[in-house]
């Protein structure tokens, strides 16, 4: 089920579309960690194995990864305001590879806070993500060799409304040319629990992965969270807040497609800027 709802969130990002905001709205930027200057003793380079990095690494043909941002990180973002942009940075200590890869990237708000065990084992489970909410696909390309700091800029479909918790972001890649770049640094903030766990292989994609509900024994999750910079945009006022509640309620199923008079069964359902999924009986 969790593939399959996961392919939907190509086609409903043209259908939904993006929330609307005014043309005089303030922007402003809110970094996790030591964005612009990473290095220092609160952040760790070169996260571990070759597996641990973050948010990605090529050096296997699929590498992702599930980060829990907790709200005492994202306190200069205002409760009701709009996050529009998603901005990772990483470091090459020595690849010598031209990379292209597909990276995809999703992003909600959450009230978990951790990775917890699978009952009664030592494997971890992947947090259950919902696809209908703010996400970015790039066709991503860069030569490795000996460069500077590098920046992977997530532009969202459709802006995310945050409420005040915790952010939950997955993001996953798929190489498409140019692989075993082994030299990649990660830029991370320590963490008091496990907030991150990352995978990566040569066979089985992340979506594969998450489809089976658990991780591997050898991948579990680390504490502590990718290096990253959200672009804000502050919201247009409790008008826009009053908007979503007098907005028209418009449904969709699972391919996306509008429905009009849906029936029993479960159906995606968006009122002014807030989607979430419904069952009707």
């Amino acid at each position: 089920m969790k593939k399959t709802v996961l392919a939907l969130a190509a086609a409903l990002a043209a259908t939904l579309g993006a929330s609307a905001q005014t043309a005089d709205a303030s922007t402003y930027s809110v970094c996790v960690g030591e964005f612009e200057t990473p290095g220092s003793e609160e952040i760790k380079t070169g996260a571990g194995s070759w597996w641990e990095k973050a948010p990605f690494q090529f050096y296997t043909k699929y590498s992702g990864i599930q980060a829990i941002y907790e709200a005492d990180y994202l306190t200069g973002i205002t409760p009701g305001d709009f996050i529009n942009e998603v901005v990772f940075k990483y470091g090459d200590e020595g690849s010598f590879v031209y990379v292209e890869a597909d990276l995809n990237l999703f992003i909600e708000n959450t009230t978990v806070n951790q990775f917890d065990k699978k009952p009664d084992t030592d494997i971890y489970l992947w947090v259950d993500m919902d696809p209908t909410t703010s996400q970015s696909a790039l066709d991503y390309e860069i030569e490795l060799y000996y460069m500077e700091d590098e920046e992977i800029h997530f532009v969202l479909d459709k802006p995310l409304r945050y409420d005040g918790g915790n952010l939950l972001v997955t993001a996953f890649s798929e190489v498409t040319s140019g692989t075993e770049a082994q030299a990649m640094v990660t830029y991370a903030m320590k963490t008091d629990k496990p907030t991150t766990m990352a995978m990566g292989s040569d066979r089985e994609s992340f979506l594969d992965c998450y489809d089976t509900g658990q991780m591997a024994d050898y991948q579990g999750p680390n504490k502590y969270v990718p290096v990253v910079k959200f672009e804000c945009t502050a919201a247009a006022g409790i008008g826009s807040v009053a908007a979503d509640t007098a907005a028209p309620a418009q449904y969709f199923n699972l391919q996306g497609q509008p429905v009009d008079n849906p029936a029993s069964g479960l159906y995606i359902r968006r009122q002014g800027t807030k989607t979430t999924k419904v069952i009707i009986k």
